[in-house]
């Protein structure tokens, strides 16, 4: 049994080692594995038969009606006839069938048609009853539009195949006779059914929920819808391109855009439209998986190695990292070198306070000297004084007290050159303390130098360790590398001789 989507998701990550996961999340390699299977596809590509019908539908206007064409004869049109060609043959004029109307009506993009004018139909963007528009097949691989064979008509012993042209989105089928009139009243479908045998990507859908069932809001859903209601599904996202069928039709319906369901249902466009009438609780069965054994292996191993490989740009962060590191260690040993100039400062400064002490108490010793000289100086005036004053009016009456003021004075003076000297030693006393602060505050500086020079480490070590993851970069992509080599090898070895067949025309 195939593997389903979550199946090679466990797959790719046990190939990394990293089953947890913790570097290569489900989301990660969710992103990684459609690619991985794309690659694959175009080495390996799957061969599907899809079913076309050449366009050969001719008649005459019954009735004039501006930008209309109305056949009432023939009564051929389908609601599938929007956006093919009208060719007027009468007046070799053109148009687009813009919208159906009904069985008798179409309208045009263009007013072509008159009353008994005749007109062929063609297929969307072609211009010859010989061609098939390819273009709602998207999901192709190689030249040509992916076509590799072209059997016209079909159904046939022995086949007949066909050479065939690719412009574009057009196929054309290479034959010579005239194909039969496709209206319905005189059609057998093997006259202008045409097998066509494309190279398509691989598959694996994402839905964990592959059985439908069809939710009718009337009694049937008719031949040629495009668009069908289902339910009995899980509320999750049927991804464009997946691949369904439905119980009772032959053929593979692909969706042409992606639908999201809610509630258990939901809308799906698909193409081709379908075959015939279905009906309520008709079982639509989605394709898990397109791959076979070997593949799965090398989409595995293809899509660990790119996961492996995407990873070097993880590495160059770690490096953008590093070199973040290195500004902050500049920053960091630039505050270091701050501290340092203003240590250096401080204790200059300490070391001035402590030099101005010294001349302090110089300038103290001189004023304590001068008061010195001055209560010597009171001392003999005291002297002189108490000589005079057992002496009777020598020198006047007021001698003695004239004496004693002078002594005053000396003494005022001798007490100024003391409260001098005191303040030269007050001020020589408190250099000290400065420069205690002084030195201090360098202290603080260079414990904060220190500290920014630890962080500088502490970022240099950060480095190292940057570096040193970064260095492995080189390892892991080249196990990538080697693994994405070594499927890309195998997948070459095994393509096939490019051969061209020519086939009759007839």
């Amino acid at each position: 049994m195939a593997k389903t989507f979550a199946e090679l998701l466990n797959d790719i990550q046990q190939e990394l080692q990293d089953t947890t996961p913790t570097y290569y999340t489900d989301a990660e390699v969710t992103v990684q594995l459609p690619e991985a299977i794309i690659e694959v596809s175009e080495y390996k590509p799957r061969k599907v038969m899809e079913t076309f019908e050449l366009e050969t539908r001719t008649g005459a206007a019954t009735s004039s009606t501006s930008g209309a064409l109305i056949d009432g004869d023939e009564s051929q049109f389908r609601s599938s006839d929007v956006n093919k060609v009208i060719f007027n043959t009468t007046d070799r004029t053109w148009a687009i069938v813009t919208a159906y109307v009904s069985a008798t009506q179409l309208t045009l993009s263009k007013d072509i048609m008159a009353s008994g004018e005749k007109y062929e139909m063609f297929n969307q963007d072609c211009w010859d009853n010989k061609q098939i528009y390819l273009g709602d097949v998207e999901d192709y691989v190689g030249p040509d539009h992916g076509v590799v064979t072209v059997e016209f008509r079909t159904n046939r012993s022995p086949r007949e195949l066909r050479n065939f042209t690719v412009e574009g989105n057009i196929l054309t089928v290479d034959f010579e006779f005239t194909p039969v009139d496709s209206k319905s009243a005189n059609l057998d479908s093997r006259e202008v059914e045409v097998y066509v045998w494309i190279n398509k990507r691989h598959q694996v859908s994402q839905m964990t929920d592959l059985a439908l069932a069809v939710d009718l809001p009337g009694d049937s859903y008719a031949a040629g819808t495009t668009t069908i209601h289902v339910d009995s599904t899980a509320d999750e996202t049927m991804e464009e391109d997946t691949e369904f069928t439905v119980a009772g039709l032959r053929g593979v319906y692909k969706l042409t855009q992606a639908t999201t369901f809610a509630t258990n249902e939901g809308d799906i466009t698909f193409w081709p439209p379908l075959e015939s009438a279905i009906d309520d609780d008709d079982v639509v069965t989605v394709k898990g998986s397109t791959l076979d054994r070997s593949l799965e292996r090398m989409v595995i191993e293809l899509c660990a190695g790119r996961c492996a490989m995407s990873k070097a740009s993880k590495y160059l962060q770690r490096i953008e990292t590093a070199i973040t590191s290195i500004s902050n260690v500049t920053t960091a040993l630039g505050l270091a070198a701050a501290k340092t100039l203003r240590q250096v400062t401080d204790l200059a400064s300490a070391r001035t306070a402590l030099g101005l002490a010294p001349g302090l108490l110089i300038e103290a010793n001189s004023e304590i000297d001068k008061m010195a000289a001055e209560v010597t100086q009171a001392i003999a005036t005291l002297d002189t004084a108490r000589a005079l004053i057992n002496t009777v009016t020598v020198g006047g009456i007021d001698v003695p007290r004239q004496y004693a003021d002078q002594v005053s004075r000396e003494l005022d003076s001798s007490r100024g050159a003391l409260e001098t000297a005191r303040g030269f030693l007050a001020q020589a006393a408190s250099e000290g303390p400065l420069a205690s602060s002084y030195v201090d505050l360098g202290t603080g500086e260079l414990q904060g130098a220190a500290s920014s020079v630890a962080n500088a480490i502490g970022f240099l070590q950060k480095i190292t360790s940057d570096l040193a993851i970064a260095d492995r970069a080189p390892t892991v992509t080249r196990w990538g590398r080697d693994k994405v080599r070594d499927v890309l090898g195998q997948l070459q070895r095994g393509l096939p001789p490019k051969q061209r067949f020519y086939y009759p025309k007839d």
